[in-house]
């Protein structure tokens, strides 16, 4: 049982969920994996590995249900991206303004399995939709990163001067948006229960594992350069704390980079 059913006589269908109720999990999973062109999965795994990113995924998936839990709105907000921050911490109150209360159990730092199930990367967009308007605003086009990424989906404002030339010398400047929506196992569960303590419910769990499976979409905005650091060599920067949450369970439906 998930938090949403467990609720259902204080909530209208469709009216929370933190964590989306999963039907058909299957055909979920199936349709959130890309095909991609020969060579990328292999890339992808090796950038992302590397660039010791799948520890930041742990790190965020963890932080997510503890601030979830407590609730602390400034994690979240450091956590997400704006409006799935703001999804999250109207659901969490709600939550609270109906008496209810969420509780985490089964603390995991290491999340057992992670799947890769797409990496994208944008040119020319931001992770905070704010800043990035209407799709008006932009004509559309696929080019190659630097001759290592095979195509990206390529961006650019209508009136816009480019100044990729200036990337490299200029810190601020990251004009690639890298997507990845990973499905993660764990042992961690949320649940919801009354001020007397009857628990009423939690996460979805698989019975054959006893894990939770979740997936998350995670961005982060980087030069182009960063793709040339997929070597296992020690000294690079990682993209430690960069990353932001996009979405879970497709609850903002993908999370559209622009305004429509």
């Amino acid at each position: 049982m998930c938090i949403r059913d467990s609720l259902k006589p204080y909530y209208k269908p469709g009216k929370l969920p933190i964590i989306p109720e999963k039907r058909n999990w299957k055909d979920f999973v199936a349709k959130s994996k890309v095909v991609c062109a020969p060579g990328v999965p292999s890339f992808a795994r090796i950038f992302l590995t590397n660039r010791e990113c799948i520890e930041d995924f742990n790190i965020l998936y963890r932080e997510f249900h503890q601030w979830v839990a407590l609730p602390d709105y400034e994690g979240l907000d450091h956590l997400c991206e704006k409006r799935l921050a703001a999804h999250l911490k109207k659901a969490v109150r709600d939550i609270h303004i109906a008496g209810l209360a969420l509780d985490l159990e089964r603390l995991t730092v290491r999340q057992p399995k992670m799947e890769i199930l797409s990496f994208r990367v944008y040119k020319g967009l931001c992770v905070d939709r704010e800043k990035n308007g209407s799709g008006k605003d932009y004509t559309v086009g696929k080019e190659s990163v630097y001759g290592i990424w095979p195509k990206c989906t390529f961006y650019k404002k209508t009136k816009q001067r480019l100044i990729d030339g200036l990337e490299v010398i200029e810190e601020t400047h990251k004009p690639y948006l890298v997507q990845v929506k990973v499905l993660i196992h764990s042992h961690m569960r949320l649940f919801g229960y009354t001020k007397s303590e009857h628990q009423l419910g939690s996460s979805v769990t698989d019975a054959e594992t006893d894990m939770t499976p979740n997936i998350i979409q995670f961005e982060v905005n980087v030069k182009g350069t960063e793709f040339y650091k997929i070597l296992p060599t020690t000294g690079k920067s990682p993209l430690t704390r960069e990353w932001k949450m996009t979405d879970i369970n497709n609850a903002l439906n993908g999370n559209p980079l622009l305004a429509q």
